[in-house]
């Protein structure tokens, strides 16, 4: 009796972990093409302005170092392999530094989403998890939430990679949230 209890209840797990990663595909199929959505509005849409004053204090030869960084980071995400992975991430953290040598926190914040991707194209998730939790920090201390759908996103994507479904569930629910935010303003 005991067998046949233990062999029901593992075709049940069974069932359930096929459950979940079904929905857990749809939930990444529709996160994409929400995120694609937004990054590419309706040509009727006003475009969103842009965050933070650069400091005069910084010279333009680091300005223009710093954003020559950002730029070459994001290229090379683009290429997709490790050996690119860790030379984006090379690149912004050269790219951090400027922007805090700069106090530009609007920048500091780019730098942080570009090491993110970074970490995740390596695969160190947990890595990336930190990065991305430092942006929705920044954003919150700026009172400007552009990109924190994007990352809340990829932060419920990351947590359910590593299989934390708990929290994975709790940034998707945050995710939604900020997406309805965004769909209505």
């Amino acid at each position: 009796v005991a067998l046949v209890g233990a062999i029901g209840a593992g075709l049940s797990s069974n069932a359930r972990k096929a459950e979940i990663a079904e929905l857990n595909e749809k939930l990444r199929a529709v996160n994409v093409a929400l995120r694609q959505q937004i990054r590419n509005p309706s040509p009727n849409a006003a475009p969103g302005a842009t965050a933070g004053a650069l400091s005069k204090d910084f010279d333009s030869a680091s300005l223009d170092e710093l954003k020559k960084a950002l730029r070459e980071g994001r290229a090379l995400l683009k290429v997709e392999t490790p050996a690119a992975y860790a030379e984006a991430e090379k690149v912004f953290n050269k790219a951090l530094m400027l922007s805090r040598m700069q106090g530009d926190q609007v920048q500091i914040r780019r730098a942080t989403r570009g090491l993110a991707a970074s970490k995740r194209g390596l695969g160190d998730t947990k890595g990336s998890i930190v990065f991305l939790k430092e942006v929705l920090d920044i954003s919150r201390q700026l009172g400007d939430r552009t990109g924190d759908t994007d990352a809340l996103g990829n932060i419920a994507d990351l947590y359910t990679e590593i299989g934390d479904l708990e929290n994975a569930g709790k940034y998707y629910d945050e995710y939604l949230d900020a997406l309805n935010d965004e769909m209505s303003t």
